[in-house]
This record gives structure tokens, C-alpha cells and sequence, in this order.
């Protein structure tokens, strides 16, 4: 067994397990232990397990995260989740990369050449670091080999729904499961913007995209009255927004639960904006339709757009959606867009980035452990000041019920242990992997390392 210990945090089950559990399942056969589990219990656990690796997902958090992790035998890779697809480096990627946590950085993953590109040339910082481009897990799940995975739930899904076209929103800047000044004005640097382009981001480009989809969403519903229409909100917006505006059609759901594949590969089409399960579907073969009646793509990600069919208007998105739906039994595999423009965005098309990200951190474990601080005891003032300084930054309309339900809105669920085995288990089979056991710790905590498997 290597003597590094991989740490994969997962913020929502649905949307993070799977791809989290294959790549932990690659990095078991390459002999790495791996803890995964909720991101502030999988934190505290990994401690006891130095060194290790802690594979941050992009996000606003300040230095004090990372500077814990660096203190307690932890080295930091940044392996994005959402932000590898803006073009020129704004908006979106750059703010999940803040300067202030740049010099904690072992090792940055990145989806493709023109992420790594855009990253070096805004973020200087990033030259000193290995970057590797490796695409994401995520995307993997997308190919045919992975299917089988899904076949039960998609099989539900279309019992439960008969034909319905899947909608993907991902537009908490103006629709927040939390308001606006609880969720969006308080991340550090707020994206980094002037003042007036926060405004039109957030009270202008995306608040009309939503009057726009709403609309158009109420249109489709009246126009094909037999066929359901599912909006599936991103986990950070607010779902009750859009059943208050779209209660009177019968045919219109708006729910949050399940495995976005699964969902996918049921759906007759997937209709979205500029959001990556736009990618995903298209990689998977699935009509997928971007909706753009305005676009800027200083702020929107260009690629998820440029690959899937473009409907710039009402008349246009019936159009296409129509002929979705009638689309013949048998039909050749609808084919993205653009389709020569994904291998510079995204490295999955060559490659399992599974595997690719798994060789890197084999090819550079002794550098990586030979590096470790070791670990020091914090004293106990230090760690009520950290307390402290966590509980001053949290504004005070999310200290009770609020806070508490957007924690709850956004954790990460328990893993029941029929799930857990049958999915290591497939991915075993898939991957060529050995056998790899894993087991329960505390606070949820799943320990996956070489080994006979959990039912042996």
C-alpha cells in the first residue's frame, strides 16, 4: 500500500459520488487509500491519516482552510468541478482560484489545454505549480461503458415520467436557495468584479435568463401537453421559485433528487443555458438544446453552448423540441456540435481522466510525501480562534433555521452500504481494478483502500 492517503470531499451525493467512487476505485488499484465522505467530516478524519492529499473541488473558501490542511501533514490538488469551461479565463474559473490560496497549491488538474492556458496567463502563481491536464471524472460517466450503471434507475425514471425533456438551470446568481446578500454579495471578492458588473450580472444577465426560461418552459408545456417537462434547479438555487411560476401546467416538475445520468440518458432531450450537464449530455448522445435568447460570453461558458443546438428564440426551441420527440425509434445517436472543438476543452475525449489523474499522483507520490509538513498540535487558543473567526464570518441571518436549512439543502446524504458495494463493485469490473475493500469510519466516513472486497 503507498504511503499516501487520497481524500476526495463530497458537497452533494447525487451530483459528487459516482464520479468521486471511480476515481477512488482507479487510485485503490494503483495502491493509494482513499477517505471520502461529507467535506468537513472527511477533513478532520483525513488528519489522522497523514500525509495525504486533499483533493479541493473550487470554491471561495479563504486561506485558513488550506493553511489547516498544509499544517496537519496535508498537501492541496485542485481538481475543478464546475469552472473549467470559460473562455479567456473570466468569470467563472478565475474566482475559483483565488490569489490568497494559490501558494497552497501542490498540484492543479485541469479539464483541458485551454483551461491550463487561460489559468497560466491570468494566474501567474500557477507556474510554479505541477498543472496536469487530465478533464474530470464527471465526464467519464458519460460513456457507453458506464451505462449499465444507470440502466435501473433510467428505467424508473421513464415508468415514473413517460417522454419528458430534462431542464438544467444553474442560475443561483439571481436565484439563491439563500437571498442574494446571504448567498452571493458575502464570497471573498465577490468574482472580482467592479461594482457595476456585479449588478449586471447578477440583477441583469441572470434574472432575465430566468424570465426567459420560465416563459419559454410554460410554452413548451401548453404546446406538447402529452410529454413532461422536468427543471432540475442547480443545488444552490432555489427550487421554490420556479414551482410558484410554473404550478398551473401538470406536465411541468421541478425536482432535485436522484443521479443527473440517470436523468440524462431518460430524458428524450436536455434543454439548458451555458451548464456543463449540457456537456455531459451531449457526450452521452442525448439531443441537447441551448437555449440563448441573450448570451455573453464574458460571463457565460461558451462551450456548453457550442456544442449543443442553439435556439435563440421561442419559435426556435419549439422547433428543435419538436423534432426531438419525434425522433424515430433506432435513430442514430444524435452527435454534438462542434464536436472537434471538445478535445482542446476537454481531455475526457481521449482519455479516462480517472486514469490520467491517477498516473500523476503515482508518478509524483514521493515527491508529494517527501514534501509534507509535518504535522503540528495546535494549541487550544488557536483553535478557538478559529472558531471564533468561523462563527463572526457567518452574517447573522444564517446563525438559526435558515442556515440550517441550506446546510441540509446541500449536504452531502449518507451512503447506504447496498449502494456503496454494488457501485465499487461495477466500477472494479469496469476499470480492471483488483478487488479493493472499504469500510465505515465515523461521521460518515468511507475508508476505500487494495484489498478483498467488502463482501469477502
Amino acid at each position: 500500500m503507498r504511503s499516501l492517503t487520497c481524500v476526495l470531499p463530497i458537497e452533494i451525493s447525487t451530483r459528487d459520488l459516482d464520479p468521486k467512487l471511480l476515481l477512488a476505485v482507479e487510485l485503490a488499484k494503483r495502491g493509494f487509500p482513499v477517505l471520502l465522505g461529507g467535506k468537513g467530516q472527511v477533513r478532520s478524519t483525513a488528519k489522522e491519516h497523514a500525509p495525504y492529499l486533499y483533493f479541493d473541488k473550487g470554491s471561495a473558501a479563504g486561506p485558513g482552510m488550506y493553511r489547516d490542511i498544509v499544517e496537519s501533514g496535508g498537501k492541496v490538488v485542485m481538481l475543478d468541478d464546475e469552472g473549467g469551461i470559460v473562455e479567456n479565463g473570466m468569470f467563472t474559473l478565475l474566482v475559483r482560484y483565488p490569489e490568497e490560496v494559490l501558494p497552497f497549491y501542490s498540484l492543479v488538474f485541469c479539464w483541458g489545454e485551454k483551461t491550463r492556458d487561460c489559468l497560466l496567463e491570468r494566474k501567474p502563481l500557477l507556474g510554479e505549480v505541477i498543472t496536469a491536464v487530465v478533464g474530470h471524472p464527471k465526464f467519464d460517466l458519460s460513456l457507453p461503458r458506464y451505462r449499465p450503471l444507470y440502466a435501473d434507475g433510467v428505467a424508473g425514471l421513464r415508468a415514473k415520467y413517460g417522454d419528458f425533456v430534462l431542464i438544467n438551470t444553474s442560475f443561483a446568481y439571481a436565484n439563491h436557495f439563500l437571498s442574494y446578500e446571504e448567498g452571493i454579495r458575502p464570497l471573498p471578492g465577490h468574482f472580482g468584479l467592479e461594482d457595476p458588473l456585479k449588478d449586471y450580472v447578477d440583477e441583469g444577465y441572470y434574472r432575465l435568463i430566468i424570465y426567459y426560461f420560465i416563459r419559454a418552459i410554460r410554452r413548451l408545456a401548453r404546446k406538447f401537453p402529452e410529454t413532461g417537462f422536468v427543471l432540475r434547479p442547480h443545488p444552490s438555487e432555489n427550487p421554490e421559485h420556479y414551482k410558484r411560476f410554473l404550478a398551473e401546467h401538470g406536465n411541468v416538475h421541478v425536482i432535485y433528487c436522484g443521479d443527473v445520468h440517470e436523468w440524462i440518458l431518460a430524458s428524450k432531450a436536455v434543454m439548458h443555458h451555458d451548464c456543463t450537464t449540457g456537456v455531459e449530455s451531449a457526450l452521452a448522445g442525448v439531443p441537447t438544446v441551448s437555449y440563448v435568447p441573450i448570451a455573453d460570453n464574458d460571463f457565460a461558458p461558451p462551450l456548453p453552448m457550442a456544442i449543443s443546438d442553439n435556439a435563440r428564440n421561442e419559435e426556435e426551441l419549439l422547433d428543435l423540441v419538436a423534432s426531438y420527440l419525434t425522433r424515430p425509434a433506432g435513430a442514430p445517436e444524435w452527435q454534438p456540435r462542434n464536436a472537434h472543438v471538445l478535445s482542446s476543452w476537454l481531455a475526457n475525449t481521449r482519455q479516462s481522466s480517472s486514469n490520467a489523474i491517477a498516473t500523476v499522483i503515482s508518478e509524483r507520490c514521493d515527491e508529494l510525501v517527501g514534501t509534507v509538513t509535518k504535522p503540528r498540535r495546535r494549541s487550544l487558543s488557536t483553535m478557538a480562534g478559529q472558531v471564533l473567526k468561523k462563527t463572526v464570518g457567518i452574517p447573522a441571518a444564517l446563525k438559526g433555521a435558515r442556515m440550517r436549512r441550506y446546510v441540509k439543502h446541500k449536504r452531502a446524504n449518507s451512503f447506504p452500504e447496498k449502494l456503496l458495494d454494488s457501485r465499487i463493485r461495477f466500477f472494479r469490473e469496469v476499470q480492471n481494478a483488483p478487488q479493493v475493500s472499504w469500510r465505515s469510519l465515523r461521521g460518515g466516513v468511507i475508508l476505500i483502500e487494495p484489498g478483498c472486497s467488502h463482501a469477502e
